[in-house]
């Protein structure tokens, strides 16, 4: 099940620069203005965005990596500490190198990669490493606090109290920070209190590069990793690209135009289905899924990433937009590739789809279980056929598979099956056996599936497992 973890290879893991020095204000600042920088650090996540020197097979040696951008992609707050810990674990494939522009955000460069889809191969984290670009991640230091990189701290008007932001404020006091009333800051950097805007009046740092007059917002997060623009509708500021976002009044929130008119409107307030967390007062993305249940979209990216693709709530299938059919497409090609193990060959089991509530026989399948009605991989064991003579369970299964001809049979332990794989994954299949030395017959089919289920990547590994299986 491990595959699934690498599906994620479009995701918007993007950063801004290296913090490690306050560096994310973008001007010079004196001795003075550093050391009392000093109180109002906090974490941050810093992207370094890569490509692979010609011939590079091995997208984790560093020494091969050329860093084409490097920029801060989000702060760390106690919310999304967990998700992020396993993000500093990973590289993902960014896009194709050929797409790729550094001389414009990062953001607007992949929303133009995704937009443009159709002009490259679906499959295109398959083709060779040193023709993509990846993304990969540290830490960082910068100045503000867990959810936002600022240069000041707000002061609440009801308890005339200073606050790195209204969410730390909330976090600590028993009433709401009024965000809109805002009239005062304190600078990180000289401790002057002044009104609010955009540069300290007295040294001049510079306290977000996004200023919003109407929101009352400094924000500092920059255009590479996460855009603002100021949304009437949702009465407050969103991450995103306005020419690429559509408000709707129904839900009283904003949607990528890409996907509005696929998306279910949810009228009643809810909150997240993972941390129960608010959702309209968050500065986290919000994610609504085919099911109408919400979330955080750092929860959703959690469970994805611990391989959680059904709802919590009614076990739909979860995954939404670009990832739903990038999951789907390889849940279907590690189908193609596992095999039944030898000694549940001809053990027919009944399942029920998740989505549609469909029950049916399948072969027992140790990782997936295909409803041809819905075309996805939601389904669960629900009963065996035991007391059946097992004639009559192949003929419910044979008469299931004819009437559904759309179908996608996994893959048993016989000779045709096995030379299959062995043709897609290393080229030929008699030249890979030829290597192996040995012949392709009934005696050791079964031990074929079963090394071939290991994944082997290479020809020497796949002999080193099959000499070690015999």
């Amino acid at each position: 099940m491990y595959i699934f973890l690498q599906l994620y290879n479009y995701v918007y893991l993007q950063f801004q620069h290296s913090l490690t020095k306050c560096d994310c204000l973008m001007q010079p600042i004196t001795q003075q203005q550093s050391d009392h920088s000093q109180e109002h650090c906090n974490e941050v996540m810093i992207a370094k965005i890569f490509k692979l020197e010609p011939g590079s097979r091995d997208k984790s040696d560093s020494d091969k990596q050329i860093v084409l951008k490097q920029f801060t992609y989000q702060t760390i707050s106690d919310e999304r500490k967990s998700y992020i810990d396993s993000e500093m674990k990973k590289i993902y494939h960014h896009m194709l190198l050929e797409y790729y522009d550094p001389t414009i955000p990062d953001y607007t460069c992949l929303s133009n990669f995704h937009k443009r889809e159709g002009e490259y191969a679906k499959n295109w984290v398959e083709k060779p490493l040193d023709q993509q670009v990846f993304a990969k991640y540290e830490l960082g230091k910068s100045v503000g606090c867990g959810h936002y990189i600022r240069g000041c701290q707000v002061r609440c008007e009801t308890c005339q109290k200073f606050y790195p932001c209204r969410l730390c404020h909330d976090d600590e006091e028993d009433h709401d920070f009024p965000r809109y009333k805002t009239t005062t800051v304190k600078c990180n950097y000289c401790h002057e209190e002044q009104p609010i805007q955009q540069n300290c009046r007295h040294c001049n740092a510079l306290f977000g590069s996004y200023y919003c007059d109407k929101c009352k917002l400094a924000c500092n997060m920059g255009v590479d990793a996460k855009p603002n623009y100021h949304c009437d509708g949702c009465k407050m500021c969103m991450v995103g690209l306005r020419s690429e976002s559509k408000h709707c009044d129904k839900c009283n929130g904003c949607f990528n135009v890409a996907y509005f008119d696929k998306h279910k409107c949810i009228q009643e307030k809810t909150d997240c289905i993972i941390c129960l967390g608010e959702l309209t007062k968050t500065i986290y993305g919000r994610i609504v899924l085919q099911c109408g249940h919400q979330l955080h979209s750092h929860c959703y990216h959690q469970l994805i990433n611990s391989n959680i693709l059904k709802c919590p709530i009614c076990k739909r299938f979860m995954p939404v937009d670009q990832d739903r059919e990038s999951i789907l497409r390889w849940q279907k090609k590690l189908y193609r590739k596992v095999f039944i193990p030898f000694e549940y060959e001809g053990y027919v089991v009944k399942v029920k789809c998740n989505d549609c509530s469909r029950e049916f026989p399948q072969h027992h399948h140790p990782l997936l279980y295909y409803c041809p009605s819905c075309d996805l991989f939601n389904c669960e064991i629900i009963d065996e056929y035991s007391g059946i003579p097992q004639q009559k369970v192949m003929q419910i299964l044979k008469q299931f598979e004819n009437q559904n001809q759309n179908i996608i049979h996994p893959r048993h332990t016989q000779v045709d099956d096995v030379l299959q794989v062995l043709q897609d994954q290393f080229g030929d299949a008699q030249i890979t056996l030829d290597f192996l030395g040995c012949e392709l017959d009934k005696t050791n089919v079964a031990v074929f599936g079963a090394v071939l289920n290991q994944f082997p990547k290479t020809l020497e590994e796949l002999k080193a497992l099959y000499i070690s299986s015999l």
